[in-house]
């Protein structure tokens, strides 16, 4: 009788590529990814979690959807190259990556047609990607100015402390 004893697989990633390969893979699944779901599938404490998040989110990897929920930007292979030729006998040559297709004018109609669907979804899908990146800019901007008007308020409350102070002074010498 043998026995095999197997030691565990200890993980050499960072958190940081755990927590982006766990939003990855949930968004994939259709799954909604928050704050709590990243925790409870990667074991990592919340503190860890939300730094990495707020990481991601500052550098355009990642969109709020709303609190504790969010998305990756979207990421998309490289697509191959396409290319159509017309050529003068009425034939279209239409070219993707390896793949060659021959048809005549009225076929590259129908199949015209028939991408109208695709090229809708396509923009669809192009101007929710555009929205999330112009809400994710706003997102950050915003960020920077609640910053500033929190320091300005500072400022003032420093300024108005010493006008404060200026007016006690000056009435002590009144009386």
């Amino acid at each position: 009788m043998t026995t095999s004893t197997t030691t565990p697989q200890i993980d050499d990633r960072t958190s940081a590529d755990i927590i982006w390969a766990t939003i990855q893979d949930l968004h994939t699944q259709g799954q909604v990814c928050s704050r709590s779901e990243l925790q409870a599938i990667t074991g990592l404490k919340m503190t860890i979690i939300d730094d990495h998040v707020s990481r991601l989110i500052d550098d355009g990897r990642l969109r709020r959807i709303r609190d504790g929920v969010f998305a990756p930007m979207m990421c998309r292979p490289e697509p191959e190259a396409v290319s159509m030729t017309e050529l003068p006998e009425g034939l279209v040559i239409i070219e993707a990556g390896d793949q060659q297709l021959r048809v005549n004018e009225a076929t590259a109609r129908r199949i015209a047609r028939m991408f109208q669907g695709y090229a809708m979804q396509f923009s669809n899908m192009q101007a929710q990607h555009d929205m999330g990146a112009i809400l994710t800019e706003f997102t950050v901007r915003n960020r920077h100015q609640a910053d500033e008007i929190l320091e300005l308020r500072k400022v003032v409350q420093q300024l108005q402390k010493r006008v404060q102070d200026g007016d006690a002074g000056q009435m002590s010498l009144i009386g």
